[in-house]
């Protein structure tokens, strides 16, 4: 997971120290918006990075974004994720209609809003929603979940 990660943030031209060697790699800020102008992002079958990255990608990205991954991602829900996002106002799409990866993205950021989003899939839709939440424009948003909120440990973590 960590390697598409990273592979994936240096696509965004996110600057990082990595001498491939050590277990140590240290990221550079961006300011809050990715330096791309949008970009094709293959992540495997890294669910952890693949749901919060889409949320960043939105918020701090400029430009058309296709989020993916390997044949099992593309078994993998996002679509709560993804209409969360199109509530806020981001141009976001399943593109297979299967409610799983592949993702396209124009990012243009994240308007301040609210969001109600379901709880009762994954607490990694809520995750990296409040992971991208300070990169967000105006007040920020407000997120109600909808549901029973089945991760709630995670959450509180």
């Amino acid at each position: 997971d960590i390697q598409y990660r990273l592979e994936a943030l240096k696509k965004l031209n996110v600057s990082m120290d990595d001498d491939g060697a050590s277990e140590t790699v240290t990221v550079r800020g961006c300011s809050g918006k990715f330096d791309s102008p949008g970009e094709e992002l293959y992540l495997g079958n890294a669910g952890t990075a693949m749901r919060p990255l889409t949320a960043a990608v939105a918020a701090a990205g400029r430009g058309t974004f296709v989020m993916d991954g390997n044949p099992r991602m593309r078994e993998r829900p996002i679509q709560d994720l993804v209409d969360g996002l199109v509530q806020l106002g981001v141009d976001a799409k399943c593109t297979l209609g299967t409610g799983c990866p592949p993702v396209n993205l124009e990012a243009k950021g994240i308007p301040a809003g609210t969001v109600e989003i379901s709880g009762s899939a994954s607490s990694q839709f809520l995750t990296a929603l409040l992971m991208a939440a300070p990169l967000c424009e105006g007040e920020g948003i407000r997120i109600k979940i909808k549901d029973e909120l089945v991760s709630l440990p995670y959450v509180k973590m």
